[in-house]
């Protein structure tokens, strides 16, 4: 024992039986999302855009649709690059929301 140390004032947290056992675990669900997208409705002018698409092709445009139709504030653009990027999309506020612009780059 230490000198001036009282017998039991010092007790492993694990032992201390006043304080819950704090261990490590997965964090919980349900914090705050931005855009709940599961929830936003694509404008019928975007989902007529997507109708003959390959899958590939919707799957890189979709994210900027949901973002448009989460905003509400700007149209899309689409842009073809015929290097190895392929499609890409973004955003364009000289586009009123709900339209969509094919481009080439």
């Amino acid at each position: 024992m230490v000198m001036g140390a009282r017998a039991g004032s010092r007790r492993h947290p694990i032992q201390a039986g006043d304080r819950p056992v704090l261990q490590w675990g997965p964090l919980p669900l349900r914090g705050p999302q931005v855009y709940p997208f599961a929830m936003i409705e694509l404008p019928a002018s975007y989902k007529e855009f997507l109708a003959d698409k390959s899958q590939l092709f919707i799957d890189t445009v979709r994210p900027v649709l949901m973002q448009s139709a989460a905003e509400k504030l700007h149209g899309v653009r689409v842009v073809y690059n015929p290097g190895a990027t392929g499609h890409q999309a973004h955003l364009d506020d000289s586009i009123p929301f709900g339209v969509v612009v094919e481009d080439i780059d």
